[in-house]
């Protein structure tokens, strides 16, 4: 009697099932590309699709030196605290993208 194998994919499945994006590589161009209905193929790779930050770029005074400034990333759940030394906003909101190679 034979075992049965479980799927190489299950997690994935589930979590698609659930509403998660999925990726699939593709090794040809070298990059990670959305699929809206993933055949989950024992040869693919498939991956949650990855969530970026979203925010603003935001000027601040220098804590240390008063003439200088800096400029950061708010991310969007930030938006109403307390944001020390602010001065304002430099960008609508965007969402940060990594590099599109990276795993």
């Amino acid at each position: 009697m034979t075992e049965k194998q479980p799927r190489k994919h299950k997690d994935l499945i589930v979590e698609w099932a659930n509403g998660a994006e999925i990726e699939w590589y593709d090794s040809t161009a070298n990059k990670w590309e959305y699929i809206e209905s993933p055949a989950f193929s024992e040869k693919t790779q498939y991956r949650i699709k990855k969530a970026y930050p979203v925010g603003r770029f935001a000027k601040f005074q220098n804590v240390w030196c008063t003439d200088a400034y800096f400029i950061a990333f708010v991310p969007k759940q930030e938006y109403n605290a307390k944001l020390s030394k602010f001065i304002c906003w430099l960008t609508d909101e965007i969402t940060l993208i990594a590099d599109p190679h990276l795993p």
